[in-house]
Parts: C-alpha cells; structure tokens; sequence
C-alpha cells in the first residue's frame, strides 16, 4: 500500500495550480479552438480526476488556513486589543488591523464557499461531450480562486502589519512611554 504524505499532497496541489491551466488548454484570448476543444473531450477522465484531486486538496488547506486564521484572531488580536482598552491604552492601528482582518476572514469564507460550489460544478460537467462549458466554467472557477489567493495573501499580510505593531507597541512600554 502506497502511503501519501502531506507535503505529497501539498506538493501535487502546487502542481495542479500551475499545471492544470497550462495542461487543460492553452489559453487563447480571442477563443477556444478546436483542437482545444478536441483534447478537453479526450482527456477529460484525467482532467476531472486532477480536478477532483485539487478539490481535496484545497478542501485540507482551506480548513488549516480556516483554523489558522481563528486562532490568530481568537488568541492573539481580540484578547490583546480587549487588554488594551481595559488598560485604557488602545492602539488605533491594533484595532484597525482587527477590523481589517475580521472583515477579510468573512470574506475568505465566502469567496471559498462560491470557489467550491463553482468548482464542484465544473466537476459535474461532462467535459467529453460539452468541452466549450467545461472551459467557461473552468475560466470561471479560475477567477474565483484568484480571488481567494488574494484574500489568503492579504490576510498574510495583516499577520505581517499585527506582529510588526505588536513589537512596535512592546518596544513603546518596555521605553516607559
């Protein structure tokens, strides 16, 4: 029996990532070709068990990054902004970087959401006999997990600006001012 480990599995998503659209098709700006069209309908077995294999995959990251981002907020930015104002000591920039990053966690989770739902509907479009669908849908899933690794990224950056805030806020107490 095979054993696949996690950084298996991480590895192949990073693959899917960058070598689904390149293998699925090349992108022509105008439209899809033929020929195209043609090597969606004859590898479409492989193409949906890729697809189905990155929906797992980005099932496991989505809730590691879900779990993640909670416990970011949950332990370290609500509690320490709450002991800030009790203190009646509140950081404008702190409270502000909460609030940005409340507000992009609801989004990463809907944007997920829809991510997924597009996505399982490209799965169930019978790719060998509908090709053209199957490519708008792909498009269309495309543009959505774009817009997920730009909420991912910009919630990384919100961790970025809460440490560098939080050293800056230490380094002002531990001056006594």
């Amino acid at each position: 029996m095979v054993s696949i480990s996690r950084s298996s599995i991480i590895g192949l998503a990073v693959m899917l990532l960058v070598a689904v659209p390149a293998f699925v098709l090349a992108y022509n700006a105008q439209a899809i070709e033929t020929a195209e069209l043609n090597s969606i309908s004859r590898g479409c077995s492989a193409i949906k068990q890729t697809l189905s294999q990155l929906q797992y995959a980005d099932l496991r990251t989505r809730t590691y990054l879900g779990s993640t981002y909670e416990s970011i907020a949950n332990n370290f930015v609500i509690p320490l902004n709450l002991r800030l104002v009790k203190l009646n000591q509140p950081d404008p920039e702190l409270l502000a970087i909460q609030a940005d990053f409340t507000d992009l966690q609801v989004k990463f989770r809907s944007i997920y959401t829809e991510y997924m739902r597009e996505l399982d509907g490209l799965i169930n479009i019978d790719c060998s006999s509908r090709p053209e669908d199957f490519y708008k849908q792909l498009e269309v899933v495309r543009a959505h997990r774009s817009d997920l690794h730009e909420a991912t990224a910009r919630l990384s950056e919100l961790v970025d600006r809460q440490y560098a805030a939080v050293a800056a806020l230490k380094e002002k107490l531990s001056n006594g001012s």
